[in-house]
């Protein structure tokens, strides 16, 4: 699945993860890529992410560097397969 700039609102964070929840499968990859609006929502966003996905960011070393900037990011999310894993923050891919 791919996502773009849709952590925007704290009030949006719980459907899209829901949403996210009930379309992701075992194999499914989620990649979310945005525009670094609001620092508070996107650690909102983040924090909740963690519960039931790990949680990683793309380096932009990885990225073309035509596309680099300072205020994108891109996050790679995949379903927890054992509710009692801990992501303590998210980890660079």
């Amino acid at each position: 699945m791919i996502g773009s700039d849709v952590i925007y609102s704290e009030g949006a964070v719980a459907d899209l993860l829901a949403t996210l929840m009930q379309l992701c499968g075992a194999q499914t990859t989620i990649i979310l890529a945005g525009e670094l609006r609001n620092d508070s929502i996107l650690e909102y966003f983040l924090a909740a992410a963690m519960k039931d996905f790990m949680v990683g960011r793309v380096d932009q070393t990885q990225w073309h560097p035509d596309y680099c900037s300072p205020r994108v990011v891109i996050y790679i999310l995949v379903k927890k397969r054992n509710k009692g894993c801990l992501v303590s923050r998210p980890g660079k891919i």
